[in-house]
């Protein structure tokens, strides 16, 4: 924020982005938070009230990096594994992805998979939001592919000729949504681009899923499809400790490596892609950088608070007055 405005400019560089994260910022739909024009309008409206509206996402730093990384397992053929802070809106980038990917290519399958299918098809869920995208292609663009089947657990693209009966046409893309807590073999033999994993912390029978899984990625040696697993840790009823084994060992499912730069003395070591609660994290965040000292700085305090005070409800109105005050 104290960068002058020559220093910006000369700071400033040509900036590629993925086309994942372009469909994300041009066509997602997602709940945000509204910036200072909008805030004004809606205050100005008397509507106070309101928190977060409907609209496309704002370019963040983050995000940046989770779709250059997942275009980079994409390319190289790894699976993801994802640890993350709660809030950083994966749901909704995975959700515009998946709608991306079935909206550019013909014939291929993604499957979405939880522990419980509302953690997928309740409203403001995986494939909810899924559908939410794909209905804006449809409605408001002109590469709209139209539907053969629109329930949230079976969607696929395409369309019908009543001169040709009930034969199917069109990209017949296919979008698979299954709860596996009570079958883990619910998705064996049905090949899949990528396999979405949501709320992974929460889904205990996932060692057996994957395990009777994988080769729904595989032709012979060729591998067709990835993993995209992610989860949030501090969670009440959360199932760590399989999320945690793969973390540490992406290898294990053919996930990408990276260098352990978040652990303590760690770095010789490798793991998957862990978001912090700092990167994100509004308000600190400038013209989509994310001021990471001062989210270092006010998480610490509200950790100490919470700490300190041992209360639940003092700590969430301390967040609250803390929230509305950056440094």
């Amino acid at each position: 924020p104290k960068t002058s405005a020559k220093r910006k400019k000369e700071l400033l560089h040509p900036l590629r982005i993925t086309g994942d994260h372009y469909s994300y910022l041009n066509y997602g739909r997602i709940e945000r938070t509204p910036n200072e024009t909008e805030r004004k309008e809606l205050d100005r409206q008397g509507l106070f009230k309101t928190k977060t509206i409907e609209d496309f996402p704002r370019f963040w730093d983050g995000d940046y990096w989770a779709y250059k990384i997942d275009e980079f397992c994409t390319l190289n053929e790894y699976s993801l594994v994802t640890a993350k802070a709660r809030r950083k809106g994966y749901s909704y980038k995975k959700a515009n992805q998946s709608a991306n990917i079935l909206n550019l290519n013909k014939t291929v399958t993604v499957i979405n998979v939880a522990d419980d299918i509302k953690y997928l098809t309740d409203k403001g869920a995986l494939t909810y939001m899924t559908k939410t995208c794909l209905d804006w292609y449809e409605n408001n663009t002109y590469w709209r592919r139209g539907y053969l089947s629109e329930p949230l657990d079976e969607i696929e693209l395409g369309y019908k000729k009543k001169s040709e009966s009930n034969k199917p046409f069109g990209y017949r893309s296919k979008l698979l949504s299954y709860a596996i807590g009570r079958n883990t073999s619910v998705a064996v033999g049905k090949k899949a681009i990528k396999i979405n994993v949501e709320e992974a912390g929460k889904c205990p029978k996932m060692p057996e899923f994957i395990d009777v899984t994988l080769s729904n990625l595989e032709s012979g040696d060729v591998q067709v499809g990835g993993f995209d697993i992610w989860g949030t840790g501090g969670t009440k009823g959360v199932n760590w400790e399989y999320f945690e084994q793969i973390f540490y060992n992406p290898q294990s499912i053919n996930a990408m490596p990276f260098e352990n730069i978040w652990d303590d003395d760690r770095r010789h070591e490798v793991c998957g892609w862990f978001h912090p609660q700092v990167l994100d994290y509004e308000p600190y965040v400038v013209d989509g950088n994310s001021l990471l000292f001062d989210s270092f700085k006010i998480d610490i305090d509200r950790k100490l608070e919470a700490k300190k005070n041992n209360d639940s409800s003092k700590y969430t109105i301390y967040c609250a007055q803390r929230a509305n005050k950056p440094s």
